[in-house]
């Protein structure tokens, strides 16, 4: 049966179809183009059509059901994690997608354009996808700029064609949408990549933040546990090499997708985000994280890394008695949750935010509950 998803597809579908190849059939034969143009060009389209098949038909990294973490490994503080909707535990960074219907490994995003999830398997092929778009698009959007100054100069001295100037205006607006849309979000993503973060984190760490900023929080307990710098970063997504990692059906990720390596600053096995202290404050058997790295100049300089990459401190101090008591700097929605400086929320990222239940130590109810599954 036909979704909204499939509408979604379909209107990629023709939007590729629509930039891609009218113009060459409509436009580009009055520019007389060498005939390495047109293949350097239609080289580019196809690989836009296997991105896209690939990023939106690829399993996005499906958690399986039998998955549970290792007893041995499971510690005082150590933060468990489990899915209500799939009854099943959840690896690290795993989340349960509310339109898939499913747990996602390392879930970015749910994308509606592609129909799917962005996640562990099929991240590399989202990126892949965009830039290739780009590429692709400003070179159409080059052509069409170039046959747009031959028309002005022609508009006064000969008889235009109008089905090509109408089609040359309606295809150079939509190539120059695209392309500041597809620029965007394709420098948001890489940025993403090389902090080693996902969008869904990238939204925790924001209100981890104004935590910090409220003075609820300590900063050492918002530091970002998976930022192992750039070329670790983006093997945890591209899984090779930089050319490797622009092969069109190149590798997704490295590892399986349930364990994520941690940097120096984190406590192996606690878990991230770290839990909120109005949690912490209605659950008199939970205690805060009491962190478990003495402050070092590495520490020092890895903050400040994230600072510059965050611009964490874009308010002065003087300011922090303006936000309201929940910390949220006056972000909050009609529903009383958190929202960021765009006014999104965790389910905007497709997140079903009532399946997921997290145990944070041996002493947290839930905590002991999901233990003793562990065990059983």
């Amino acid at each position: 049966m036909a979704t909204l998803g499939h509408l979604f597809l379909f209107l990629v579908s023709c939007l590729i179809f629509f930039v891609g190849y009218i113009p060459q059939y409509f436009v580009f034969p009055s520019l007389h183009l060498p005939t390495s143009t047109y293949i350097r060009l239609n080289i580019s389209i196809a690989l836009v059509w296997i991105t896209f098949t690939l990023a939106a038909a690829s399993d996005p990294g499906t958690t399986t059901k039998d998955w549970k973490p290792n007893p041995k490994e499971v510690e005082e503080e150590t933060a468990v994690r489990y899915c209500m909707t799939c009854e099943a535990f959840k690896p690290p960074r795993a989340h349960h997608c509310r339109t898939c219907g499913v747990c996602v490994m390392r879930m970015d995003h749910h994308c509606p354009w592609i129909n799917n999830c962005v996640g562990y398997r099929n991240h590399a092929h989202f990126i892949r996808f965009l830039l290739y778009t780009l590429s692709a698009t400003i070179q159409v959007f080059v052509l069409l700029f170039r046959r747009g100054c031959e028309l002005w100069y022609e508009f006064y001295s000969s008889d235009v064609d109008a089905t090509e100037l109408v089609l040359l205006m309606l295809t150079m607006l939509t190539a120059l949408v695209l392309i500041i849309c597809l620029a965007i979000l394709g420098i948001y993503q890489l940025w993403c990549v090389s902090d080693g973060i996902t969008t869904i984190e990238s939204w925790s760490l924001e209100r981890l933040q104004s935590l910090v900023r409220r003075r609820s929080l300590r900063e050492e307990d918002a530091i970002f546990p998976y930022d192992l710098g750039l070329i670790e970063n983006s093997r945890d997504v591209f899984g090779g090499g930089v050319l490797w990692a622009w092969w069109v059906f190149g590798r997704n990720g490295r590892g399986t997708g349930t364990r994520w390596e941690v940097n120096e600053f984190a406590v192996p096995g606690r878990g991230w985000p770290p839990p909120d202290p109005d949690i912490v404050r209605a659950n008199p058997h939970l205690r805060p994280w009491t962190h478990g790295v003495s402050p070092t100049e590495d520490l020092d300089a890895f903050r400040e890394r994230q600072r510059e990459s965050r611009d964490f401190y874009r308010y002065s101090d003087d300011e922090d008695e303006s936000w309201d008591e929940e910390g949220s700097e006056g972000s909050r929605d009609p529903g009383d949750r958190w929202v960021n400086d765009e006014g999104e929320t965790l389910e905007d990222y497709g997140i079903d935010v009532e399946s997921e239940v997290v145990g944070f130590g041996a002493k947290d109810e839930r905590g002991v509950e999901l233990r003793k599954r562990v065990n059983g």
